[in-house]
């Protein structure tokens, strides 16, 4: 009895590092996006600037930081009456040349090919419209997508929105071909080096 008891434990203890061991390799090797309840990009975008909206915020100060493979540059735009007003480099590296509405850092001829090709057209209403055209075909996401794919090739060049969740307004907008997936390593999953161009917006602040 005993040693059939002995044989049982020992088989039990096989399976459960079995699991654990391939669980962990599934973890390495995968990954995973699960949505509970998958939108279009456009009906997020919406829903957002309804939030935004409901802010009746037309004078505000925001930080605008521009990257792609890494980080390039920070200005402060003051948007006033719902138009820019100002515009101020913010770098403290890399970048030392001067911005304003009439002078575009050089760099920012790169950026200007997939956003909004001045600073004059960094106002949250209009970069959700600028948003909401470049989105506006996007399918709904799948439940799961292996390596973060909507259908079928996690790098197609697309783009992408994310909100701040309290207020609405745009925080990030990128042009990109990077895998994105919530879960595991993603070691099968495609790897590009140089796969993004945007920007995010922090510190909204409010003006009188």
């Amino acid at each position: 009895m005993k040693h059939i008891r002995s044989e049982y434990l020992r088989g039990l203890s096989l399976l459960l590092f079995g699991m654990i061991g391939v669980s962990c390799l599934c973890f390495i090797l995968l990954g995973v996006t699960i949505r509970t309840s998958p939108q279009s990009p456009l009906s997020e975008l919406q829903s957002a600037r309804i939030v935004w909206n409901s802010q009746h915020l037309s004078s505000y100060r925001m930080t605008v930081g521009f990257g792609s493979f890494g980080f390039i540059g920070n200005f402060y735009v003051t948007v006033k009456d719902d138009r820019v007003v100002q515009v101020e480099s913010a770098n403290n590296f890399q970048v030392d040349e001067p911005a304003s509405l009439t002078t575009m850092p050089n760099w920012y001829s790169n950026f200007a090919k997939f956003l909004p090709n001045t600073l004059e057209r960094y106002t949250m209403d209009q970069l959700f419209d600028f948003a909401a055209q470049k989105i506006q075909n996007e399918p709904i996401p799948p439940v799961i997508a292996w390596c973060g794919a909507v259908d079928g090739n996690p790098t197609r060049l697309r783009y992408e929105v994310a909100f701040d969740q309290e207020k609405g307004y745009i925080t990030a907008l990128a042009y990109t071909s990077c895998v994105k997936y919530d879960w595991g390593i993603g070691l099968l999953c495609p790897v590009i080096s140089d796969c993004r161009a945007g920007f995010n917006i922090h510190d909204l602040q409010p003006l009188p």
